[in-house]
């Protein structure tokens, strides 16, 4: 599936980057007890520069995940408005698009008065973006998010602007299931959900001490990241021109090598069957950007095994439905059928 030349090319420009990334994973995991899957999902989310929603009953930490890891990042998450990186807003029914866009003001240009949007701070102007309950907001906030999503734009009254959205992250309470709110819940291409840890002794006990510790690390301050954003971009660019390139020798995708040939079977086959079973629908758009994240969890994975084999493991491929289906909790049962004899375990990681 995956160019061991373009992995090991990847690896070596990046090494540094993916332990300050797992760094970073270590850190969340130690004050989110029982969130492994939405801090894997977050960072695979920044990595692949797609969207991320989060979204999972009142109080599990969703709102304080992105926080915590936002900060890590050096975004300053609590300053005002004035030169402001990191956004964040609850939505609600009554949310004007000028809270989040800006408001208007009179300014007199060439003697004439023109309503000119102020900008500053707002979000599109930020570099990440964080809209809580982001399901609430109207048509037209909705509207404009789609545009700012899907293609990086901001549009204003017939103005077409770039955003300098670098990330956007979004959280609910439950997933949309209204025909208005399918585009935009689409357009969050990772979604993950969080639950309350379960009610056993063991769990609680877990989460009480976890919790704890949190607390005393927030109070103590935090490990920072500087510049950790920016090389993340970088990342991000040379990720693009690889698989750009591929199908050459330098590119990411080798579609025709014998594990090519697995993968698009078994890609076909957890399509069809998720469409069969009404758990999944996968646009060309879709599928696209789910290759580009298991070539990220695999750059990963290679990384913390220092082992530049480019083929897909089970782990891999559980990022499917653990991120991409529609529907919450779909178990990889019934799905074992993509996997050949070579993958040993199977009953244990089921």
């Amino acid at each position: 599936m995956f160019n061991q030349s373009a992995i090991v090319d990847l690896l070596n420009d990046y090494g540094t980057l993916f332990d300050q990334i797992e760094r970073v994973r270590t850190n969340l995991t130690k004050r989110f007890h029982g969130a492994d899957d939405a801090i894997e999902g977050v960072l695979l989310a920044t990595l692949s520069d797609l969207p991320c929603l989060l979204y999972g009953p009142p109080g599990v930490g969703k709102s304080l995940l992105i926080r915590t890891f936002c900060g890590m990042l050096g975004l300053n998450t609590q300053q005002g408005t004035e030169g402001r990186e990191y956004f964040e807003y609850l939505l609600n029914k009554f949310t004007e698009p000028t809270e989040l866009f800006g408001p208007f003001r009179l300014e007199s240009v060439d003697g004439v008065q023109e309503l000119r949007r102020v900008e500053d701070g707002m979000l599109h102007t930020c570099r990440v973006a964080f809209l809580d309950e982001v399901f609430n907001g109207s048509s037209a906030i909705l509207n404009t998010l789609l545009a700012l999503m899907n293609e990086g734009r901001f549009h204003d009254r017939g103005d077409i602007r770039e955003s300098n959205l670098e990330m956007i992250f979004g959280a609910t309470n439950f997933p949309p299931d209204t025909e208005d709110l399918l585009a935009v819940y689409d357009r969050f291409v990772i979604r993950v959900h969080m639950d309350n840890v379960e009610r056993v002794p063991e769990e609680l006990a877990a989460y009480l001490y976890t919790a704890a510790g949190a607390q005393r690390d927030l109070d103590e301050g935090s490990e920072l990241f500087e510049d950790l954003l920016t090389r993340i971009l970088e990342f991000r660019e040379s990720l693009s021109e690889r698989i750009a390139l591929s199908g050459s020798a330098s590119g990411a995708f080798d579609l025709n090598s014998e594990a090519g040939h697995t993968f698009l079977s078994n890609l076909s086959f957890i399509v069809e069957k998720a469409k069969a079973d009404g758990v999944g629908s996968f646009s060309n758009r879709r599928i696209f950007q789910m290759c580009k994240v298991l070539l990220v969890r695999r750059l990963l994975e290679a990384r913390r095994a220092s082992n530049t084999n480019p083929a897909l493991s089970f782990t891999d491929y559980q990022v499917i439905w653990k991120y991409f289906f529609d529907k919450p909790g779909v178990s990889s049962e019934g799905f074992e059928d993509v996997f050949d004899t070579t993958f040993a375990g199977w009953d244990d990681l089921r």
